[in-house]
């Protein structure tokens, strides 16, 4: 997924209120706000404690935030490009949408537009360790779920390790704050896709959503998953494409609708641009048939045939071969084709930052 750069940002050294963790040799945080020293009691959350050592800091990747959306900054084009969300105490985060790399649900998990992100709505969010040092501060949103009524929100969580333990598998969350079991019982899901995921597709830097219904009061946070979604692997753009990131496109004038199509956008490497084939063709008129025994494409727009396959440059148009700048493939359970940049002429402008 593609990040917006951050001109310039910190690391914010914020702990969460779970977490104990060192400050010097001498001295200790807990539960984020009070300093005790080596070998004082000290009553946090969870009872009595002896501070009898500094433990080791976890080093986590990402934030989590809960608040209201105040206000959505939305292009000329209808899309979307950041959140001003209150986190409390007068607190405003700007949670910057990246349409790749933001994974957007509800409370149930089934994958939400970016329409919804309306002032007024309560959000869940994860989002990036670093911010800009500007008011408010800036931050790349990872994910966010869409508070429902009295309705129980997923944990996001990136993986840091997998373990066994007393014959159970579980895994640790990056930030220290959860260990996460799952077993024959727990529902694995993707993200904006058909395809078939299971425990096997774990693994060390994965990024999930994770439900439960009972957990301990400890640290870590410790619970059987009931459902966990694997969302996609962050995509990050080449040195060629990293000054431009298309974030839409518009057909003669007209917006064409990404998230219809599982959210796959048009991109350019090295010259060639890689469009998903139904969203494109549907969006002049066309229709598109495809035949997964044979890996076909068949587009039919006014009596005009275009027939591709899976991993072949080569096409059939009206009956003549023609060779594409690229042959078509499968993302995410969507087909994409390489042709060539210039499709102006076509009537496709592409929405790019």
């Amino acid at each position: 997924m593609k990040l917006r750069k951050l001109s310039a940002f910190i690391i914010a050294g914020t702990l969460l209120a779970t977490q104990i963790s060192a400050v010097s040799a001498d001295e200790v945080v807990l539960d984020g706000t009070t300093h005790y020293e080596i070998g004082e009691q000290a009553k946090g959350e969870y009872g009595i404690m002896l501070i009898d050592e500094a433990p080791a800091q976890a080093i986590p990747t990402y934030v989590t935030i809960s608040g209201k959306i105040t206000e959505s900054t939305v292009t000329e084009d209808g899309i979307v490009k950041s959140v001003l969300v209150n986190i409390g105490e007068g607190e405003e985060l700007q949670l910057n949408i990246s349409y790749e790399n933001t994974a957007i649900i509800d409370a149930n998990g089934t994958p939400v537009g970016f329409e919804a992100l309306t002032a007024g709505t309560e959000v869940y969010a994860a989002h990036s360790m670093a911010q800009t040092m500007s008011i408010p501060p800036q931050s790349a949103a990872f994910a966010i779920v869409i508070s429902g009524e009295n309705e129980a929100l997923p944990k996001y969580m990136e993986i840091k390790e997998i373990t066994e333990t007393d014959g159970k598998t579980a895994f640790e969350s990056t930030d220290g704050n959860y260990l996460i079991a799952f077993d024959e019982t727990t529902e694995f899901v993707p993200y904006k896709t058909r395809n078939i995921v299971t425990s096997a597709d774990l693994k060390e830097g994965s990024k999930v959503f994770a439900w439960y219904d009972i957990s301990t009061k400890s640290i870590p946070e410790q619970a059987l998953a009931t459902k966990i979604m694997i969302l996609p692997e962050e995509v990050t753009p080449s040195e060629e494409d990293e000054e431009k990131v298309i974030i839409g496109a518009e057909i003669n004038g007209i917006a064409i609708d990404f998230e219809k199509y599982g959210n796959i956008l048009p991109k350019i490497e090295n010259g060639v641009c890689y469009i998903p084939v139904r969203a494109i063709c549907e969006a002049t008129g066309a229709s598109v048939a495809w035949d997964g025994a044979l890996g076909t494409i068949t587009i039919d727009k006014d009596g005009t045939k275009a027939e591709l396959k899976i991993g072949s440059d080569k096409a059939v148009v009206s009956g003549e071969e023609i060779t594409l700048a690229a042959a078509p493939q499968i993302i995410e359970d969507r087909t994409v084709v390489g042709v060539s940049a210039d499709l102006e002429k076509y009537g496709l402008k592409f929405i790019a930052e």
